[in-house]
């Protein structure tokens, strides 16, 4: 299945992605208000290298809508609108539920009808097995889809960007540590550094999942357990200091 916002729905009974082809295939095509303007039957389809779809054996519909009726020109590989006024099973308010006309074709091409099926497999695989390209490619595409259909890829792309500064971020906390810490505080640096671990594993499960499923922004989600163990690091090197002024007096 693909789905291409409220615009139209593509269902194929199989694909092959090797080959680029699909079986018995049915597209429905919906206006502004989203009743049929018109649908496609064929045999099979091909995604071509041109980067269109060929439409083979089927039968197009063609329904009523404000705009008129939708007449594809296999000249033009385009749809004209035709108005519905002059057609002989015409209704006024009869939209997008009875077709009024009905055309066979052995080959069929429309310029409207070019959705790129390798972003919708893209759809169906695993976030962590895109690469940084194909995640960035796939947002692009589906930019106006459903966000949460978009959530896990979105979180992916941005832990990836924040992932380039991780190097950065660990040595900036160990050159904190040793700073601020006597070289004979091992128990005292370990046991911080035990926390911090602790936290980021616990960061990182909750921002997962509150990014993966849209409820949390996909950057904030992202930066989200740096942010916590950073938080905790300050935390310490305030609390404690205080505690041991306290001890002295």
């Amino acid at each position: 299945m693909m789905k291409v916002g409220e615009e139209s729905s593509w269902f194929f009974q199989s694909y092959n992605p090797i080959m680029k082809e699909g079986k018995n295939l049915q597209v429905y095509l919906y206006d502004d208000k989203g009743n049929d303007a018109l649908r496609i039957r064929c045999e099979e389809a091909s995604w071509s290298k041109e980067g269109r779809w060929i439409f083979r054996n089927g039968v197009y519909l063609s329904f009523q809508t404000r705009e008129g009726i939708p007449i594809p020109d296999p000249v033009k590989n385009k749809i004209q609108w035709k108005r519905t006024e002059k057609e002989p099973f015409f209704k006024r308010v009869d939209m997008g539920k009875t077709p009024l006309r009905k055309v066979r074709f052995s080959e069929l091409s429309l310029n409207e009808l070019n959705e790129n099926p390798e972003f919708h497999l893209l759809l169906s695989e695993k976030p962590e097995n895109l690469s940084f390209q194909q995640l960035q490619d796939l947002i692009n595409s589906f930019s106006n889809s459903n966000p949460r259909v978009l959530a896990p890829f979105r979180y992916q792309y941005a832990k990836r960007w924040v992932g380039f500064f991780t190097g950065l971020f660990a040595t900036i906390i160990a050159l904190g540590l040793v700073t601020r810490l006597e070289r004979k505080s091992f128990p005292k640096i370990f046991s911080i550094i035990l926390g911090g671990m602790v936290t980021f594993y616990v960061a990182i499960r909750i921002a997962k999942s509150l990014g993966e499923t849209g409820i949390m922004n996909e950057w904030i989600s992202a930066v989200f357990p740096y942010f916590s163990v950073l938080l905790l690091l300050l935390m310490t090197q305030v609390y404690l200091p205080i505690r041991k002024f306290v001890r002295v007096q």
